[in-house]
């Protein structure tokens, strides 16, 4: 997300998000591995939820990402001017 206008204005930032973890596994058919990787040790990905297993019979891992890659431009911009006091 981009801040627009203010003292901040161009800066780019990273909103939170919530994801249940639960409804998540319980997609899958079959968890090989789950985990919440804090560093991305290995992954130039940074930390991650990951995934592996089966999903409609086939085999699929799934890293969701806490940060977006770095070369990806922000797709909201929120007009700190707007904002209320």
């Amino acid at each position: 997300m981009e801040i627009v206008a203010g003292a901040v204005d161009d800066e780019v930032v990273t909103p939170g998000f919530d994801l249940d973890l639960e409804l998540l596994q319980n997609t899958f058919e079959r968890v090989n591995y789950f985990a919440w990787d804090l560093l991305g040790v290995g992954e130039v990905i940074g930390p991650c939820v990951a995934v592996e297993g089966a999903y409609h019979g086939h085999h699929v891992v799934v890293q969701v990402v806490a940060y977006p890659p770095d070369d990806e431009e922000p797709t909201m911009k929120i007009d700190m001017t707007r904002l209320p006091p």
